[in-house]
């Protein structure tokens, strides 16, 4: 294990984290026995919180003997029933093997449970199980997401453990970090799927002057609803990425027109915004000017430039645009077809990623 490493299991009883050792430092009052058998009688009859105190009573030798048999018990019952804490502090029972066989793989699945119901200490636990490779594949990424997401709910120990894991990261890992943050909270990864939090994390990255960002802004702002402090912080950023040319400022900029965010919808200027974005070989531009061009949106109606457009974006990876080609194949006829192809092909000449090829008419 690291030192590092070492350092946060020392730290970690400050936040009141189960992964002291001694239960001396746990700071509590002893329990009297009227307590315990207040806690006996209640565990018995499914109070989980009962059930959890008689676990830690029994874990720390609290007043009663020592006994993490007995501790994971009432852990397992209070887990069961879907308790956060018990479920955080039956993965550091597997993680140290104590009442049960050492099994790391299994504390991350407890800590898992914990956390997608933000409790700080399963947070801080998941980051530390990935930065030391305990019962996950060590990655630093990883580990400095779930510091974050500690930090955020409240765990102060994460705090010491984001600034360590940043000081041993690659270039770049900072952001990757803030991007794995905001992909999680977008798809309800590890935590409950939250778009505001995602948006928020998303905007933290794209500060950092990661392009990226400002796309999955874009794209989520396009579907869900905003504030006009949110519309206007991703117009000011995707100004400036587009001021220096860069495809994802044009995309961005090309919905938030197109859909109206913030602004005047204004489909003429997106469509002109997407088309830089297109010469710089953006694959999710293409699939929006092939929509514009079949729904007539900005542009007139064209379903042989619609095909071409479609079969650009497949050619550059957007794979969303198989649905769209498949359509378009089946309303056109074989000459109509060749033309897209052929008007595709003129693109791809007249650009800088000539080495591309458009593929062939789509299947089902």
């Amino acid at each position: 294990m690291l030192v590092v490493a070492v350092l946060l299991l020392t730290l970690a009883p400050t936040q009141g984290s189960s992964l002291a050792e001694v239960p001396a430092s746990s700071g509590q009052k002893t329990l009297s026995p009227s307590e315990i058998g207040e806690f006996q009688t209640k565990a018995e009859t499914g109070d989980q919180n009962a059930q959890v105190a008689l676990g830690k009573a029994y874990q720390e030798g609290n007043g009663v003997p020592q006994n993490f048999e007995q501790a994971v018990k009432w852990y397992r019952k209070a887990a069961d029933q879907g308790n956060a804490e018990a479920q955080n502090d039956l993965g550091v029972m597997f993680r140290l093997g104590r009442g049960v066989e050492k099994n790391e793989a299994e504390a991350v699945r407890w800590y898992r449970l914990a956390a997608r119901q933000k409790n700080p200490h399963a947070m801080f636990n998941l980051g530390l199980a990935y930065y030391n490779g305990d019962g996950v594949e060590a990655d630093n990424v990883s580990a400095y997401s779930w510091f974050l997401l500690a930090e955020e709910a409240g765990s102060k120990t994460a705090i010491d453990a984001a600034r360590q894991v940043e000081a041993d990261m690659k270039p770049g890992g900072v952001e990757d970090g803030l991007l794995k943050v905001a992909l999680m909270y977008e798809l309800g990864e590890g935590v409950s799927q939250d778009t505001s939090e995602a948006l928020l994390w998303y905007h933290k990255a794209a500060e950092r002057g990661v392009r990226e960002a400002l796309v999955k802004q874009a794209d989520i702002l396009s579907s869900t609803q905003a504030t006009p402090h949110d519309y206007e912080e991703l117009r000011s950023s995707c100004e400036n990425a587009a001021n220096q040319n860069y495809y994802e400022g044009f995309y961005c900029l090309g919905r938030i027109y197109r859909n109206g965010l913030g602004v005047t919808r204004d489909p003429h200027r997106a469509e002109k915004l997407f088309s830089k974005a297109a010469w710089l070989g953006d694959a999710r531009s293409m699939f929006q000017l092939g929509e514009m061009y079949v729904k007539g949106d900005g542009v007139k109606p064209n379903k042989i430039t619609a095909y071409a457009w479609m079969l650009l974006a497949l050619s550059c990876g957007e794979r969303g645009a198989v649905a769209d080609a498949q359509s378009l194949q089946r309303e056109l006829s074989k000459n109509e077809m060749e033309k897209g192809q052929e008007q595709a092909e003129q693109f791809l000449k007249q650009r800088p990623f000539a080495h591309l090829r458009i593929p062939a008419p789509v299947t089902n």
